[in-house]
């Protein structure tokens, strides 16, 4: 049930939960449980980016390579994936 798991990630990221705001940005990048909503996403996965949370620093690269929510920018989409240690 996706806005169940919504509804669970959101408490987890409201909470500073890099692992949980990461899901949620997630659930907005997809539009699972919620409408598709990239800026929101963005949001969410900079949260925890900020946070030193690989897995949302790989999100907002790509988000920034794939011209998602953002202005495409090469150089923040490098700069996120070197942080989290990933290939896009």
């Amino acid at each position: 049930d996706w806005k169940e798991a919504v509804k669970w990630f959101r408490k987890a990221a409201e909470q500073n939960n890099p692992r949980g705001q990461t899901n949620l940005g997630q659930m907005y990048s997809k539009g699972n449980g919620v409408e598709k909503d990239h800026k929101e996403a963005i949001m969410w996965f900079r949260k925890a980016a900020k946070q030193n949370y690989p897995d949302a620093q790989h999100e907002l690269s790509a988000m920034y390579w794939n011209d998602e929510g953002v202005q495409k920018n090469v150089v923040q989409a490098y700069l996120w994936v070197s942080l989290a240690g990933k290939v896009i």
